[in-house]
């Protein structure tokens, strides 16, 4: 009999557990429900509004604005391998390859070089178009007129070497946005870390009158 009692209790006692515990798991799992879809729902709004900002800041920006001074390019004064003064001007009205580097360069350089002599061939020969080659220095310590005339002749005929003071580099280098630095200096032996980079250019002088 009293096992039977002890039996009962123990039996109450379960069948209380279970009852007592299973509105508390369902609560809990509902609680659960109910805020992460309140968080599923508020990230998928701040989702939305981050992509409208974006769309907004994109369309914010209107193609008219690229009228005005070029990014690249600008004016300068340099001499060329025949040791003649030479400006952008000089340019106007042609095609032209420009490509910044150094005689003292021990392979970039001349495979650059070499890829734009067989590159302007190339399209004089397919399309007919005279494109003129130009080389600009950025080692004026070392890159004298008469080393440039040597180096630039070793590459095409018709190729234009370009050089000068330190400050006369510097603008036409920051006028085209090329990094150049000295580095390894031992002495009077260094290279020069530089934009390994070439520009196709046609400037032209646009000249316009109003009358009222």
């Amino acid at each position: 009999g009293g096992g039977s009692g002890r039996d009962g209790k123990s039996q109450q006692g379960d069948s209380g557990k279970s009852v007592r515990g299973g509105p508390v798991s369902w609560l809990s799992f509902l609680l659960l429900l109910v805020t992460g879809g309140g968080i599923i729902v508020y990230y998928d709004k701040e989702k939305k509004r981050h992509i409208e900002e974006l769309k907004n800041s994109t369309n914010s920006v209107k193609p008219a604005q690229s009228v005005g001074t070029a990014a690249i390019g600008g004016p300068f004064t340099l001499l060329n391998h025949d040791g003649k003064t030479v400006t952008e001007k000089d340019f106007l009205g042609k095609w032209t390859l420009l490509y910044f580097g150094f005689t003292h360069c021990p392979d970039i350089c001349p495979d650059e070089l070499q890829k734009m002599a067989a590159a302007i061939n190339k399209i004089k020969e397919k399309a007919k178009l005279e494109i003129v080659p130009v080389f600009i220095s950025v080692d004026p310590e070392r890159d004298t007129v008469e080393q440039v005339h040597d180096y630039v002749k070793e590459f095409h005929q018709d190729l234009i070497g370009l050089t000068g003071t330190s400050d006369e580099v510097r603008k036409v280098a920051r006028a085209y946005r090329v990094y150049y630095m000295k580095t390894e200096e031992e002495g009077s032996d260094y290279l020069v870390d530089h934009s390994i980079v070439m520009y196709v250019t046609f400037s032209i002088i646009l000249s316009l009158s109003f009358e009222f």
